[in-house]
């Protein structure tokens, strides 16, 4: 049997600082005087500092996760639990139940500071909420009755470890703390068709306290929760209920009602003849009888013996027959040409477990191996025979469950091959993205990013770009705009540079913004209404656009985006409420056309607009009414260059044609010639 298979079981376990205090414990391990108390000493050059440190003891607990009980026997609302059981706790940190008992072991023996207890569930045992109390209340009218005896309390709590222990304790519970389990046990023998309570309860005054809500004694160590008889509350950390079995059917019960008899000192064992084995190749000598022993036999029983001439001549001969029927003749090698009567094997007695074990060889008798005493003893050799016979009488029905079994194969092979498949991709997955950069990866993980958190983050990667100037390069909006087939990708592809294709327009944005915001940032045009007219200086040209910004989302106002703004501090836009009148438009007749009206409900708002505040230190006119606009239009020329200008207002103020409210009014003026 291997080290990992083997069971440790340790009586106490502590780590940290609590492995430095020197007050010892008596010799139930239950802390004396003076202790939970060490001294650090700090030296710097030539001089040195001490103090005398205090450690956290029991009356620091004031509850324990849920987390820290990993299994409960019996677990809860078990109605059949055997009496001859104890009932126990198991807590994940090995370390845990000495944690704060304030002192030293004395050598295997340390007082845990908390225990397992288990009460009856009758009258004048309460759990429940006390007034002041931090946790659920246990209040038990019997300590002598109910409780047990703590100064024992070092005897049912241990450490359990199933791996070995190198190289040293503490180095195997780093490696594998799942390995190491602590348990407590619950003293108390248990009676029939009883319901109990399991309580984890402070085995210290202290503890006991500080659970309650009660005013503490970091000095006082060595009281102990309870005493021998009287009542008792105690705080509970963890609690749960089971009720044991109607009947006793325990293996213990059963064993009490076997009743020993005397047996024949040969029971057991029944005569097998060897003396006649039926075949030539083996030596004869007739009415030799050896014992065939079975499982149960008598505690005296001697077998036969078996002459020791006999059993060599028997075994020599008989692994020779057996070797004749485990390989052809002519050795291993194919032969040149094939005869039966010498590369066939030979029809021998079975070799029993060789075709499981893979050997074409049986061992010798001496070696110790069990494929040799199953094949070349004669009483195993009758057993294994047994055994095949039961096979051989059962065959269809093993065979027909082989299949089914063989069945499920299938999808376990395709389970498998499928996560060959997923492990192959996702390598070579990594390795492409691996060698994205930085504008690539995070265009390319989006969906995930608000599930995943970054090294050092104490939010999501959406979190941290939310509040970054990258989240609109992230956002959805973003990616429709430059996926294959937008205005932008149809750009794209008209254009030389490699690097910006269609496909990669997102990443090398994303990658170029984060190297330099700055130069990109530049191209950034600002929100300002439809028809706002800024004015200022051209270093307080920025200012003003935030201002007009603010003031017109602040009255409630859509803000579309224009692509230009006025750069001349002061200059009236195209709309100007200063400019001259248009001339009115003619018809075909010459004669003057009436103005059209709009239909109510177009979503152009007609009523006056309150003057805005300008860098300047003035007011900007925002849009006149419908009315006044269409009697205060200005003529307008369109330039060589594409963009509406005024014929009253400098020629550096522009405003391209999509600032305009009507794109249809836009594209008539564009077609015909203007006049001045």
């Amino acid at each position: 049997m291997s080290d990992d298979a083997i069971l440790t079981f340790i009586p106490w376990v502590r780590r940290g600082v609590g492995r430095a205090l020197a007050q010892g414990a008596d010799v139930d391990g239950v802390p004396q005087s003076g202790g939970g108390e060490l001294e650090a000493s700090v030296q710097v050059g030539s001089s040195s500092a001490k103090r005398v440190m205090r450690l956290r003891g029991p009356e620091s607990v004031i509850g324990l996760s849920p987390n820290q009980v990993v299994r409960m026997t019996p677990p809860e609302g078990t109605t059949d639990f055997e009496t001859t059981g104890f009932a126990a706790v198991e807590l994940l940190s090995p370390e845990l139940p000495w944690a704060f008992t304030p002192a030293a072991p004395s050598g295997d023996r340390l007082l845990p500071w908390l225990v397992l207890v288990v009460v009856e569930v009758r009258e004048g045992i309460l759990v429940g909420p006390m007034p002041g109390a931090r946790l659920p209340v246990l209040s038990v009218d019997d300590v002598a009755r109910e409780l047990p005896t703590l100064r024992e309390a070092w005897a049912w709590a241990h450490v359990q470890a199933q791996v070995p222990l190198v190289p040293d304790l503490g180095a195997a519970i780093d490696a594998t703390p799942e390995g190491f389990v602590a348990r407590l046990l619950a003293p108390r023998l248990l009676e029939p068709s009883t319901a109990y309570l399991a309580c984890l309860v402070p085995a210290f005054e202290q503890g006991r306290r500080a659970g309650l809500g009660l005013a503490t004694d970091p000095t006082d160590v060595s009281t102990l929760a309870w005493g021998a008889s009287g009542p008792a509350t105690l705080p509970v950390y963890h609690q749960w209920s089971f009720r044991t079995a109607s009947a006793d059917g325990d293996f213990e019960d059963l064993a009490k009602r076997l009743v020993a008899r005397a047996l024949d000192p040969r029971s057991g064992a029944h005569a097998l003849d060897i003396g006649s084995p039926g075949s030539d190749r083996l030596p004869r000598q007739p009415g030799l009888t050896i014992d065939f022993v079975g499982a149960l036999k008598a505690p005296d029983l001697r077998p036969r013996p078996w002459p020791k001439r006999h059993r060599d001549a028997y075994q020599r001969d008989l692994g020779a027959l057996l070797e004749e029927g485990l390989s052809p003749r002519g050795g291993k090698a194919k032969p040149a040409r094939y005869d039966p009567r010498v590369d066939d094997p030979v029809v021998a007695p079975p070799t029993y477990g060789a075709l499981a074990a893979g050997e074409t060889q049986l061992p010798a008798p001496d070696s110790g191996r069990w494929l040799a005493d199953a094949n070349l003893d004669p009483a195993k050799r009758s057993a294994a025979g047994l055994g095949a016979e039961v096979v051989r009488i059962h065959q269809e029905r093993l065979a027909a469950a082989a299949w089914d079994q063989l069945a499920t194969l299938k999808g376990v092979n395709g389970l498998l091959n499928r996560s060959r498949l997923a492990l192959e991709v996702g390598r070579r997955m990594k390795g492409r993205v691996d060698a994205l950069d930085d504008g690539a990866l995070l265009q390319l993980s989006r969906p995930a990013h608000a599930r995943v958190r970054g090294a050092g983050m104490d939010v999501t990667v959406r979190g941290r770009l939310a509040s970054s100037p990258l989240t609109g390069l992230t956002s959805a909006a973003f990616s429709r705009s430059v996926r294959p087939g937008s205005s932008v990708s149809r750009a794209l592809s008209r254009s030389s540079a490699p690097s910006m294709a269609p496909t990669r327009v997102a990443a090398a944005l994303t990658t170029r913004f984060i190297a330099e915001p700055a130069a990109l940032g530049a191209f950034a045009s600002y929100t300002v209404p439809h028809g706002a007219v800024l004015a200022g200086a051209e270093d307080a040209a920025r200012p003003a656009r935030g201002a007009a910004v603010r003031a017109v989302k602040a009255r409630g106002r859509a803000a579309p985006r224009v692509a230009g703004a006025a750069t001349a501090a002061g200059a009236p836009g195209p709309r100007d409420e200063a400019g001259p009148r248009r001339p009115p438009r003619q018809d075909r007749a010459g004669g003057a056309r009436a103005p059209r009206s709009r239909p109510a409900g177009s979503g152009l708002a007609c009523a006056r607009r309150s003057a805005l505040p300008s860098a300047s230190g003035g007011t900007r006119t925002s849009r006149p009414p419908c009315s006044e606009r269409r009697s205060s239009r200005s003529p307008r020329t369109r330039s060589s260059r594409g963009s509406i200008r005024s014929s009253s207002s400098p020629a550096s103020v522009r405003c391209r044609p999509t600032a305009w409210p009507s794109p249809a009014s836009t594209t008539r003026s564009s077609r015909r010639s203007s006049s001045a």
